[in-house]
């Protein structure tokens, strides 16, 4: 058995998804089913079946998988020793963020926190808030940017900005033409969802003239580009970079702003880890960019 192989093990416990913990070990779906596969060779012994859900242990395979707990636990323990004698200025960072936050935010941090701590590599997984939360509790990865953090008393979160929600179209336009416009919905966080459909009912009485649903953002905007209707962004990075769009920040009945807040979510005992420490203080003095 590979050091490696236990880091397998654990994670599939977790998710109970192989391609989920394909993509947070960062390696390829068929390379982690060949490492299994020879595992269960080596072994002797069948250690997960598949459902429709995903996999499960088998009776031998729980048996295995908490020595797997705790070896690399011992792993873990062993690698976080050694990164005290540097201070936290070299090692491995593992960060999670949703999708439009890795894409416009995150590199601009990273660019210069690398200035900082040029010896710290730093492994970044993209999936929704809530699964990142997640994966912060069970110590999958080190920390998340997250929207919704839930109360945990083993974890801190910190807000780092909040961004303003807009209307978008390609021709000039008023809050009242929204109704009788063809809307472009896209995939978002359920928070984020249910408070843009509190918005909508505020202001209108009609349903939402939902024309097209496609994936992300950034697909929603070619769409709207090409004059095909409007959409709602919760974060200006998606279109101000493009002066021939129009945009109208939403506000909620009693005047608030209709905004979003992205948290960072890490462990409350981050002081005993320091890569992620060095981190942290790093974020402290960063500018984020604030509706």
């Amino acid at each position: 058995m590979r050091d490696f192989d236990w880091y397998i093990l654990s994670s599939l416990h977790k998710t109970k998804n192989i391609t989920q913990s394909a993509k947070l070990l960062f390696i390829e779906q068929p390379t982690l089913t060949r490492r299994l596969q020879a595992m269960e060779k080596e072994l002797g012994c069948t250690l997960v079946y598949r459902t429709t859900k995903g996999i499960e242990f088998t009776a031998q395979g729980e048996k295995v998988v908490r020595r797997a707990e705790v070896i690399v636990q011992l792993l873990q323990s062993i690698e976080k020793d050694i990164r005290h004698y540097d201070g936290g200025e070299e090692g491995t960072l593992t960060i999670g963020a949703p999708y439009s936050y890795a894409r416009f935010l995150l590199p601009r941090l990273l660019k210069g926190f690398a200035a900082e701590c040029p010896k710290i590599d730093v492994d970044v997984v993209t999936s929704s808030s809530s699964e990142l939360y997640q994966h912060v509790q069970s110590g999958l990865l080190d920390l998340c940017f997250t929207r919704s953090p839930e109360p945990d008393e083993n974890l801190c979160s910190r807000l780092v900005n909040t961004e303003a929600c807009y209307a978008v179209y390609s021709q000039p336009f008023v809050m009242e033409d929204l109704p009788g416009l063809p809307y472009i919905e896209y995939d978002k966080n359920e928070a984020t969802n249910q408070a843009v459909r509190r918005w909508w009912l505020e202001h209108f009485s009609q349903v939402q003239n939902v024309r097209y649903k496609v994936e992300n953002g950034d697909i929603c905007l070619s769409f709207i580009q090409q004059g095909l209707g409007y959409g709602i962004f919760p974060s200006g990075s998606y279109f101000l970079h493009d002066k021939s769009l129009y945009s109208r920040p939403l506000v909620f009945q009693d005047g608030s702003a209709f905004s979003r807040k992205t948290y960072l979510v890490y462990p409350a005992n981050s002081e005993e880890m320091p890569v992620l420490s060095r981190f942290l203080r790093f974020v402290e003095d960063f500018p984020f960019p604030q509706a």
